[in-house]
């Protein structure tokens, strides 16, 4: 009487050769991963300047003053809040900050009139023409 073993198990080497090519496949892809979650950071912020820029020069031509007199990032931001010109101030902080703390941006001024404004967190990486 013969008996026939079926081979239904895999090898050792089968299960290291899978683990292996799941290793390239996960070191090709996490760089990829990392590099479009910090280019996605990179156009938020410079979307959220834009907006601030946006706000702020409107701001200055529809109350007739400047926000350089206003005081701090905080305040100008709270401003533009209670004056309408944006929805929250909660929206604008660097995507790239460690801390919540509504400061992240810097209005740069110019005779008296908003000029720029810039990142503090990633200045080089987050600047915006």
């Amino acid at each position: 009487m013969k008996i026939f073993h079926s081979k239904k198990a895999f090898t050792l080497v089968e299960l290291t050769i899978v683990i292996a090519v799941l290793m390239v496949l996960v070191a090709i892809a996490l760089p990829v991963y990392y590099r479009s979650i910090e280019t996605a950071r990179k156009k938020l912020c410079v979307s959220q300047q834009k907006t601030l820029m946006e706000a702020a020069s409107l701001y200055e031509i529809g109350e007739k003053r400047s926000l350089q007199d206003v005081g701090s990032q905080r305040a100008r931001l709270e401003e533009l809040v209670r004056e309408g010109y944006i929805k929250s101030a909660a929206g604008f902080e660097c995507p790239s900050s460690p801390v919540q703390d509504y400061d992240d941006y810097q209005m740069i001024f110019t005779d008296g009139s908003i000029s720029d404004i810039e990142c503090t967190v990633e200045p080089v990486k987050h600047r915006w023409p």
